[in-house]
């Protein structure tokens, strides 16, 4: 498993549901080392906040307790959704976990 964030100079890794700053040559980093892992887990907020979605080449696992959001969330293709993070991490030992704070936070509490 791998946490991949992008930080600013001040520490900062997000602001309103996007990145503190763009790099194309982080965004080329994060795209080459995600589709390496071919999973990555996000909360919802984060799933909301790509511009393209599906990303291309990967699973994507989102976590989510609301039931009907789990739901809508699984009909799109290349999504699976789930309501705990170790559960998932379970599953996809390997993935690339890509935010949002709050997955972050329960990172950090659990390792």
């Amino acid at each position: 498993m791998s946490l991949i964030l992008s930080l600013d100079e001040d520490g900062v890794f997000g602001v309103g549901n996007g990145l503190a700053y763009r790099s194309q040559k982080d965004l080329a980093r994060f795209s080459v080392l995600t589709k390496a892992a071919g999973v990555v887990i996000m909360g919802s907020g984060t799933w909301f906040s790509l511009s393209k979605k599906p990303l291309a080449f990967r699973k994507h696992v989102i976590l989510t307790r609301d039931a009907v959001l789990m739901e809508a969330l699984s009909r799109e293709s290349s999504v699976e959704c789930h309501s705990d993070l170790p559960a998932a991490l379970a599953l996809y030992p390997h993935a690339c976990v890509i935010g949002g704070a709050n997955i972050f936070a329960q990172m950090m509490e659990s390792h």
